[in-house]
């Protein structure tokens, strides 16, 4: 599955400025010009792509262990710190949880400061409307989303623990730090990610992540971005 639709339909849409078309100059120019842009904003949407297969690889694996799968809230705690102090979770993961889905409570986690915090009071969406699952395999990626307790914008990767039928398992991804990367651009332009609701997933200015982008995700060339087709924005 593409990352353009897995993560809400992510699109790459590079922004051009300066001079790089000044004044039309041929249509030879102006086809190099998109070919080149098509080709950079497909690299920036493949790269999300594949890392979003390695963080949902990664939570199903954490979510089948032993030790998280022991119900041991110990060994689970051990196991989820140890991914994060041994760097063995994908770019942008900053914490794994350990969440009870029946009590609505994170039981155990890699970050002390989220131990016992309620996702559904915070206003996460995986909390506040569960997602279901195909099997004990399934894996769900959230929207990009904001809660009170952390200063960043959050996408959860769940994955339910098989055979504890309300436990999950819950990567915790920073997307403005895996998304920081993406930025740069073309010579004189720069590159924003933009969701298919037309809201900035990068952005150059930071101040502007999850903020929309003028006529949202009615803008043109969002919608050519979801239907595969990258665009240029003067």
């Amino acid at each position: 599955m593409k990352l353009a639709v897995a993560l809400v339909s992510v699109v790459a849409v590079t922004v051009v400025v300066g001079a790089l078309i000044h004044v039309q100059t041929g249509e030879r120019l102006r086809a190099d010009v998109q070919e080149e842009m098509t080709t950079f904003s497909n690299s920036r949407a493949d790269n999300l792509d594949t890392w979003l297969a390695s963080v949902k690889t990664q939570t199903r694996l954490t979510s089948d262990h032993p030790a998280v799968g022991s119900g041991d809230t110990g060994r689970v705690r051990d196991h989820l710190k140890g991914l994060i102090a041994d760097d063995n979770v994908p770019a942008g993961v900053v914490a794994v949880h350990y969440y009870d889905a029946a009590n609505g409570t994170i039981v155990t986690s890699s970050s002390d400061a989220m131990v016992g915090v309620s996702p559904e009071e915070q206003g996460a969406p995986f909390a506040r409307n569960p997602p279901t699952y195909d099997g004990s395999d399934g894996v769900y990626v959230s929207a990009p989303f904001e809660v009170p307790v952390v200063e960043f914008p959050v996408v959860a990767v769940v994955s339910p623990v098989p055979d504890r039928p309300d436990k999950r398992v819950v990567y915790m991804v920073n997307i403005a730090e895996r998304t920081r990367s993406l930025t740069g651009g073309i010579e004189g332009g720069s590159t924003v990610v933009l969701d298919s609701d037309g809201r900035y997933l990068a952005h150059p200015n930071g101040s502007k992540l999850l903020t929309t982008h003028p006529g949202g995700g009615d803008n043109t060339a969002v919608e050519r971005g979801v239907a595969g087709n990258p665009d240029s924005c003067r």
